[in-house]
């Protein structure tokens, strides 16, 4: 293998990509000995490499420093800045002169927009930050204005450490929150800015496309085309999603390469010389790049392709590995905060996956003869699936640092849908050229044979369960050792024993598939319960193993439903098994139709509706299990469900007054030695109207915030105590009876139990 032998510069372009993500991490003072010590060593080879003969050793020393001092001053010269422009002024508020870059979301309860800010109390600044604002956001790209704002670090009102990455990579060094959007001045009119004409095009564009047929089938060849993500369903998002080939919606170097390769096909046709293709070509792939955004994937193609072509000119050596680094590193260098993308992490190591593996997969090709005949179409099958599974296990194995980290699971379907899939992604793009160009209904009609098909295709995958989870204890011992084993692989010459760069993953699967038998063994004794309080909205969530189970116990809001199956996903969860409504509500039915399009449900457990606006809610919510596909399951209060084998759980005491449109409710959970019971607020004042005892009695309590709010005594159950109680809010608490010998927990938003 030994991808970096004889390429001293893709070994620096490397080492600078390494530097520039690792650099953002060293304290201010740190960094700068750090570049002057970097920028003093590559001095010193460079008078070396002068003065004696040059040899590839001193280059590969040289160019590494000098990529490694580069790396840490850029990131040097940009935290300083960072630090001059919003010293003194966090959590102040200040008068700022703004323009706008990007609006990442807009809508009535809220907005965010990753701005330019030019002035900072009348002086220059010159700096990326993102503006946030609680109301609908009134301009577009490259709008100016000034407005008041205060100033604060990026980890302000963020949830966990991904979120400020992500808002690093849009190049932002500070939160701006907008408070009242009353007192804006409205300088300039962005609209005729040459980044607002370009999306102005894209959206003439898609709309040419989508308004012959409105079908999902159109919407999927203008995304393929224009990258219009936004037009797709949620559900085809989620299926391509859960299918692993996210990457076919998203504009990469797979679309320009298949894109360029159908154009140069043509101009083959109409007998243009090569010279004259790449003059062609190379302009209309920049003007395709500039209207579809300018993603970090397809510049990284357009690079590389730009260099494949220079090579040919000046006819040089084609050399990918070398191509890929200098076009990553080019791009590092204009944008650093580009490390912190996942669209570039994984653009990048997928390609290094694709060409590092290149020779195996040469190797493997020449296992299977070329024949003629019927034997001959088969192992040109043969050879075609095998290279498919192979450029898919590469990738993944390059990927496998950014699935652990961000995404958290992998998709076992990837190989076979990629092997089912990529190869119509061309037919797909062809399709979407003709119907760009010809905007006719028989010609939509034509076209959506291929698009409907992998529509099907994908919602069939997606329905099979069989996606990994990385949150399991055990898997950074196993995925460690194998991407070192993996670069250590990479970097050494095995001269003739380059299969063996494959042997890492093939060790990880074996270890992981083990481990995975042995944690699942062991994870059926016992049951993961999150309980989770936001505001009026309470549920619970339980997990075992890769199988999570909600209990909705508030409003059954989408947002709700979405943050609880995050924290399922976190406890390893990548089935969701059942959603159980502890009673009905209004938007329950709108909420589930919309949660079901981004993760599906396995089952629906309702409970008997008890009045006549209960029956008609449970009839909007089986249209909606019908529409979604989803199995609904129809219990009575105090009917005992099963959980995960051995567990009981039962819904107890729904009880009404006059006062409140809302039940009070129980909820027990029992699984091994251990139970836990649910009170809504109210409960115990209910139970005392009613002159009913406590019908849910468990060593933990959880009393919580929703549902009727108590005005009377909030009681416990006496017999048995139960040995520790939570408290979801503050209303419960100041009423609350303490009783003695029980712990009390006081309204916390999460609290994690373990049954067993």
């Amino acid at each position: 293998m030994a991808i970096f032998k004889n390429r001293p510069l893709a070994l620096a372009c490397a080492g600078l990509l390494i530097v520039t993500f690792l650099a953002y991490f060293l304290p201010f003072r740190l960094l700068f000995v750090v570049t002057a010590l970097f920028a003093v060593a590559a001095a010193l080879f460079l008078i070396l490499f002068l003065r004696r003969k040059s040899s590839y050793t001193r280059l590969f020393v040289f160019l590494l420093l000098a990529a490694l001092c580069i790396g840490t001053g850029r990131v040097l010269l940009d935290s300083y800045r960072a630090q001059h422009v919003w010293k003194d002024k966090m959590g102040e508020e200040v008068r700022a002169e703004i323009s706008v870059i990007e609006v990442t979301h807009s809508n009535a309860y809220g907005a965010q927009a990753l701005v330019r800010v030019h002035t900072l109390n009348g002086k220059e600044a010159d700096a990326t930050a993102l503006l946030r604002t609680e109301q609908a956001f009134p301009f577009y790209i490259n709008d100016r204005f000034v407005a008041s704002v205060s100033v604060h670090d990026l980890s302000f009102e963020a949830y966990d450490e991904g979120v400020v990455y992500h808002y690093r990579s849009e190049g932002a060094t500070a939160l701006l929150l907008l408070k009242d959007t009353d007192d804006l001045v409205f300088l300039e009119s962005g609209t005729r800015s040459f980044a607002a004409r370009w999306n102005d095009l894209r959206a003439t564009l898609s709309h040419r496309m989508t308004r012959v047929t409105r079908t999902e089938e159109t919407r999927l060849l203008t995304t393929m085309l224009l990258g219009s993500r936004e037009a797709l369903s949620d559900a085809t998002v989620r299926d391509f999603r859960s299918c692993g080939v996210s990457h076919l919606l998203a504009l990469s170097g797979l679309h320009l390469v298949v894109l360029v390769g159908i154009f140069d096909l043509f101009l083959r046709f109409l007998c243009f010389s090569r010279r004259a293709r790449i003059a062609t070509v190379v302009p209309i792939s920049f003007l395709y790049l500039m209207l579809t955004g300018c993603n970090y994937s397809l510049l990284r193609a357009m690079l590389m392709l730009g260099f494949v072509y220079l090579a040919f000119l000046l006819r040089g050596v084609q050399d990918g590995i070398t191509s890929l680094f200098l076009g990553a590193a080019l791009i590092v260098l204009c944008t650093p905060y580009a490390v912190f993308s996942t669209s570039f992490q994984m653009t990048v190591l997928a390609t290094l996956g694709i060409l590092s593996f290149g020779k195996l997969q040469a190797a493997l090709l020449r296992i299977f003869p070329r024949r003629k005949g019927v034997l001959g179409m088969l192992l040109h099958v043969a050879r075609f699936a095998s290279s498919s599974v192979l450029i898919s296990l590469s990738t993944s194995l390059c990927m496998l640092p950014v699935l652990w980290l961000t995404i958290g699971n992998f998709s076992l379907l990837t190989p076979l849908a990629n092997l089912l899939l990529v190869p119509l992604s061309t037919l797909l793009l062809l399709g979407a050229v003709l119907l760009l160009l010809f905007p006719f209904s028989i010609v939509a009609h034509a076209v959506s044979v291929i698009p409907n098909f992998v529509l099907f295709l994908t919602g069939e995958l997606a329905s099979h369960h069989v996606t990994l989870s990385f949150q399991h204890a055990f898997v950074p011992y196993i995925l460690i050792p194998v991407l070192l084993l993996t670069l250590v692989a990479l970097v050494i010459d095995l001269k003739k024993l380059y299969p063996l760069a494959m042997a890492p993953l093939g060790l990880g699967i074996l270890a992981f598939a083990i481990a995975l038998c042995i944690t699942r063994a062991a994870g059926r004794e016992e049951l993961q319960v999150l309980y989770r309080h936001a505001g009026n909205n309470e549920g619970l969530v339980l997990v075992q193993n890769d199988i999570a189970m909600l209990c909705d116990l508030s409003t059954t809001s989408t947002t709700q439903l979405c943050a609880n199956w995050r924290e399922a996903q976190e406890l390893g969860a990548t089935r969701l098994s059942v959603l159980l409504l502890t009673h009905y509500h209004s938007k329950s039915a709108t909420a589930i139709a919309r949660f079901s399009q981004t993760v599906i449900i396995e089952n629906l457990w309702l409970v008997q509706p008890q009045t006549q606006k209960e029956r008609e809610m449970l009839a909007e919510l089986l249209r909606v299990a019908q529409k979604y596909g989803l199995s609904v399951t129809l219990f009575e209060p105090d009917d005992a469900l099963t959980v995960f084998g051995n567990g009981k759980m039962l819904l107890h005491d729904r009880l009404w007054h006059t006062r409140s449109t809302e039940p009070a409710f129980s909820l027990s959970l029992a699984f091994g030695e251990k139970t836990l019971c649910y009170h809504s607020a109210a409960l115990s004042e209910y139970l005392r109207h009613a002159q009913k005892e406590h019908a849910c009695h468990a060593e933990e309590l959880i009393l919580g915030a929703h549902g009727p709010v108590p005005h009377e005594a909030v009681e416990i159950p006496q017999t048995p105590l139960p040995s520790r109680v939570l408290v979801g809010s503050e209303e419960v608490l100041s009423l609350l009876k303490v009783a003695p010998d029980v712990r009390y927990l006081f309204y916390p938003e999460k609290h994690l139990y373990v049954l067993e």
